[in-house]
């Protein structure tokens, strides 16, 4: 009406140039995001490699009550030190991971804030609710002792059978492990995808004036 029915220079410029771009979360956080993916996936292979190794250590095992010498040897020695090392690293390094994971899930909410976001809504995901209900059986895994003393290597049928039985159970064990994680790292990918931001402002600016 001020202008006769025409509208103004400053409302034709917003129609054709949208509505101002989104800002983009801190580089900080988009840095830290990468570094969980990439602890994500360095746990991951960790995990192939135990199973590999388990199951390496599960063949020479399943000789022994035929081969007294099947667990003597250099390249023997070298798959139990590998299958200790790898258990070893993976309880170190899973507190370290969970320290870094924990920190990173409380920067969200800053992050959502400061972008406009409600956090509620940028964590709801059903990979996230996948990934805590398979918490919970391997919650109980660890809660639960499965450590039993092995019989005197003496009898090498029943020692045989000891470590077999305990490889397949640590075997399952890391590949629902894997499945956690990958879920996880599907979740992390979703959150940082949410709140990353445009690519390009300018780039933003230039697409809308195609419209």
């Amino acid at each position: 009406m001020t202008h006769g029915g025409v509208p103004s220079v400053a409302a034709v410029a917003a129609l054709v140039e949208g509505p101002p771009p989104r800002q983009r979360s801190p580089w900080w956080w988009q840095a830290f995001t990468w570094l969980v993916v990439v602890a994500t996936v360095a746990h991951m292979a960790m995990l192939v490699v135990q199973i590999v190794a388990l199951r390496r250590e599960s063949e020479l095992v399943a000789r022994y009550p035929d081969d007294a010498d099947a667990l003597d040897g250099a390249d023997a020695d070298a798959v139990f030190e590998l299958v200790y090392e790898l258990g070893d690293g993976l309880r170190t390094g899973l507190w370290a991971y969970l320290i870094v994971l924990i920190l990173w899930i409380g920067t969200i909410g800053r992050v959502a804030g400061r972008l406009g976001h409600d956090r509620r809504v940028i964590l709801r995901h059903w990979t996230y609710l996948a990934w805590r209900v398979a918490l919970v059986p391997l919650l109980v895994f660890v809660l639960i002792d499965t450590r039993h003393d092995l019989p005197d290597p003496a009898d090498r049928a029943a020692f045989a059978a000891a470590v077999l039985g305990a490889n397949n159970t640590s075997v399952a064990f890391a590949a629902f492990r894997i499945a956690a994680l990958g879920l996880l790292l599907a979740y992390v990918l979703v959150v940082w995808h949410r709140l990353r931001g445009p690519e390009r402002v300018g780039l933003s600016r230039g697409a809308s004036t195609t419209r």
